[in-house]
């Protein structure tokens, strides 16, 4: 007969102990999983909850961000202003007129290789002035003044050149509110905006234009020399908030409204208005009445006062 196993019951009892504590730890953490979802649920929740908020006050932010990067910028943003009534004569030392008599001068066409006005402004210099037309758009939350401008780079020489163009008139884009004008002769040691009047430099225009935040003007500049030929870069002084800006002024604008190029070219005539060959467009029935490019001799272009040519007769 085998002795009863005194110590039987203490190891029953500690098997109890071992499986209830078992069973108690897997109930806790069951139930930390399920207070860990009900916590990620209520934190989806919540986030929902807040997301608007939280857009509402990124967006804010944002708004705050770019008003500083504006504000720190430029006062004003410049662009391509419509055309003005000048009629243009245009120099060359070279002869592109020659390689170009007879074609089309087409006014409305974007071509830098074919006569238009930007063949012109790639490869032409300007006779006595050179015009300018932007629009201004005041961006900054305090007033702006356009106050000068500056004239930076400037380089000139005798004048001298091969060729003279004479091009059709540039129609007026017909602005509701009238234009700033201003005349600049480049060749004075500190050159100023001054009035024009009859297409000359006048008295040095008096009081700035004045532009509050969102308000768009359209300034046009007449960059003159009388004796020299010179290029030069140009730039609007202008003031907002107690600080100066210079605003450079495009010369040359792209197909996309963007700057191409900031170097101005102006020339006075040579001595005795001398050229090798002159050029005009005229319009013609058997190009259907488009003006296209032709040459003319010497006696059809009459000099006046300041320095202007006229066109006198058919070629």
């Amino acid at each position: 007969m085998t002795p009863p196993d005194p110590d039987l019951y203490a190891r029953e009892q500690a098997q109890l102990a071992r499986e209830a504590l078992a069973v108690a730890r897997e109930a806790s953490r069951r139930s930390n999983r399920i207070a860990i979802a009900f916590g990620v649920v209520a934190a989806v929740i919540a986030a929902v909850a807040l997301y608007p908020q939280f857009r509402s006050d990124s967006r804010d932010q944002g708004e705050v961000n770019d008003k500083e990067r504006v504000e720190a910028g430029p006062p004003v943003k410049l662009s391509p202003g419509d055309s003005f009534n000048f009629s243009g004569w245009w120099t060359i030392n070279r002869s592109l007129g020659d390689d170009h008599a007879g074609e089309i001068f087409d006014s409305q066409a974007y071509d830098l290789n074919k006569p238009s006005f930007a063949w012109l402004y790639k490869h032409w210099t300007p006779l006595n002035h050179a015009n300018i037309s932007v629009n201004t758009l005041s961006v900054h939350e305090k007033t702006t003044l356009v106050q000068g401008i500056e004239i930076s780079k400037l380089e000139c020489t005798t004048p001298v050149s091969r060729t003279l163009l004479g091009t059709p008139e540039i129609g007026s884009g017909g602005d509701i509110t009238p234009p700033a004008t201003y005349a600049v002769k480049v060749e004075e040691p500190k050159p100023v905006l001054r009035k024009l009047v009859d297409n000359l430099p006048g008295e040095p225009s008096e009081g700035n234009l004045t532009l509050e935040q969102g308000d768009q003007r359209t300034i046009q500049l007449s960059f003159f020399s009388t004796r020299k030929s010179c290029t030069f870069e140009a730039a609007l002084k202008v003031s907002s908030n107690g600080k100066m800006y210079k605003v450079k002024l495009p010369s040359v604008w792209d197909e996309d409204s963007k700057p191409d190029d900031y170097t101005f070219r102006v020339t006075a005539p040579p001595a005795n208005y001398s050229y090798k060959t002159y050029y005009v467009t005229e319009n013609r029935a058997e190009k259907a009445l488009r003006p296209h490019i032709v040459q003319v001799p010497s006696d059809r272009i009459v000099w006046k006062e300041n320095n202007r040519p006229e066109y006198v007769g058919p070629a």
